[in-house]
């Protein structure tokens, strides 16, 4: 029996999730969103080798967030209340951050060359020119 390779478990009462994901080695798309979550994302998630969908909007995730996921193509983290994130993903394609906490400068994604949507409304998010000036001239925001 082949591994699944997609996992929605939004709109549930999950307020937790297992620190498991490395067992999952085709997992490609995670939804979680309209939950309840607390605490940090797992680090298997966080890190997944294979993951390329992340999504984690609507919940409640609070506090700091660093993803390093080298296949991801878009994450949507928008209706939480994260602090900071940090995104390494060279080539993550969307971007959904809007209705958070987050302050400061925006997360580096000078690597992303594929990058066409970039959301992050309703946060208190400054540009880092020198960063993301050949970023920004690339998309719509």
């Amino acid at each position: 029996m082949r591994e699944a390779d997609t996992s929605d478990v939004s709109n549930n009462a999950v307020t937790s999730l297992p620190d498991s994901f490395a067992s999952l080695p085709h997992l490609t798309h995670f939804k979680a969103a309209n939950n309840s979550l607390t605490g940090p994302v797992p680090s298997s998630l966080r890190s997944s080798l294979s993951l390329t969908n992340l999504n984690l909007a609507n919940t409640s995730l609070s506090g700091d967030l660093s993803l390093s996921i080298p296949e991801l193509l878009s994450v949507s983290l928008s209706n939480n209340q994260l602090s900071s994130i940090s995104i390494v993903a060279p080539k993550i394609q969307r971007v959904y951050l809007a209705n958070n906490a987050f302050t400061g400068p925006l997360p580096d994604l000078s690597q992303a060359r594929g990058l066409t949507t970039f959301i992050a409304s309703n946060n208190s998010l400054w540009v880092t020119p020198r960063c993301m000036r050949d970023t920004l001239d690339r998309i719509e925001c």
